[in-house]
């Protein structure tokens, strides 16, 4: 079987979505019955990675301008250069080369070039987060003239796939016709678990937040309501462990409220790393406006952390009895929720073994069985 992946986002440019696609094109690398081919964004010039990625993968890398001053962000002038890039590129390859399926990661711009091709290649889409309608306030405008486009390419897919049940319900609600499935996102169990660090370094209790430094991340509620924190509980720590357009709003903010010593930026952090500083953490916070299913939260609760998340998508699925919901977009209710689990040390142990729990059932080979299933059914399943 020869299957073609088209993603935007894939490492080390980009977020949780392009971490998604690049550990389901890992978790089919010993698939000798299986040859896969990605084609997504480069940091600088075109270039073809063969069998390096994994033994049965070829990744075109085509060229979008970026800027390499934030490669976790894509602005809309790059997406668009991807979407050109990608629809040119295709038009080539697939004069010389066919394949059995095509997988889109997210709706626009991938979804879309599936579409445009979609005489020559059956294709599914995995939806991720801002390619479903009203989940994105940035791009709240232009869902007006995308929601039918949108809408277009579900209609033509042989699979549309959320990646959790709350992102599922939010794409019912623009398309109540549409069938959709769940496959959620998985953990690298090896790198995440829970480790022998313990959870007080220096008499200092560790909040940490992994994720970019966007508005959508909820990041400066969390640091305004961390400073309610430091007041009740002046041994506590906040780490912010990403990069985003608003580091350094951030770290001027950070500076001129006299916070340098109780909150850390550690900007962008190599993905083995993170583990570390997980494990010698008391609580993990995601205080986001919207989500679909988070991969950091998911890491932090296989590394046996507590949670605090506010009402948002794929995220509420994830609580039963390891941490607590708060309304989004509220400082005061992050905070109390933070005192409340970090004063009560009972609480937090029982909270501790439920993430562990929890995390137990979320696998990348799990993910990328559930895919491989719906690669070879022609039709959509009735949901």
């Amino acid at each position: 079987m020869r299957l073609l992946i088209l993603t935007y986002e894939f490492p080390p440019l980009g977020g949780g979505a392009g971490n998604a696609a690049a550990e389901l094109v890992r978790s089919l690398g010993d698939r000798a019955d299986l040859e896969v081919v990605v084609v997504t964004s480069s940091m600088g010039e075109y270039e073809v990675a063969k069998q390096t990625f994994t033994p049965n993968s070829t990744i075109y890398y085509l060229p979008i301008g970026k800027n390499k001053g934030n490669i976790h962000f894509q602005t809309n002038a790059e997406l668009l250069k991807y979407s050109w890039a990608c629809h040119r590129f295709l038009k080539k390859l697939l004069k010389t080369e066919s394949f059995d399926h095509c997988h889109a990661h997210m709706t626009v711009p991938a979804g879309v070039n599936a579409w445009w091709f979609r005489k020559k290649v059956p294709y599914l889409v995995s939806l991720q987060g801002s390619d479903v309608p009203g989940y994105s306030v940035r791009f709240k405008r232009l869902y007006t003239v995308l929601t039918p486009i949108i809408h277009h390419v579900w209609k033509a897919a042989t699979h549309v796939v959320s990646n959790s049940t709350g992102l599922r319900e939010l794409a019912l609600e623009s398309a109540p016709q549409q069938p959709v499935d769940v496959i959620p996102n998985g953990i690298d169990r090896e790198l995440f678990s829970a480790g022998d660090e313990g959870v007080v370094k220096n008499d200092k209790l560790h909040v940490i937040c992994v994720g970019r430094l966007i508005e959508r991340k909820g990041v400066w509620e969390l640091v305004k309501g961390f400073r309610t924190v430091l007041n009740e509980m002046p041994n506590t720590h906040l780490d912010l462990v990403g990069t985003g357009i608003l580091d350094e709003p951030l770290r001027q903010w950070i500076h001129e409220h006299d916070l340098a010593d109780d909150v850390t930026l550690h900007g962008p952090v190599e993905h083995d790393i993170v583990p570390q500083l997980l494990r010698r953490s008391a609580l993990f916070v995601l205080p986001s406006h919207a989500e679909g299913m988070s991969n950091a939260l998911l890491e932090g609760m296989a590394c046996g952390l507590p949670v605090v998340v506010t009402e948002t998508g794929g995220t509420r699925e994830l609580i039963e009895g390891n941490g607590l919901v708060v309304p989004k977009e509220s400082p005061e209710a992050l905070s109390q929720a933070i005192l409340e689990i970090l004063s009560d040390d009972k609480k937090r142990g029982e909270m501790v073994q439920a993430s562990l729990r929890i995390a137990e059932s979320f696998s990348w080979d799990t993910m990328a069985r559930k895919y491989m299933d719906l690669y070879v059914t022609p039709k959509p399943h009735k949901t």
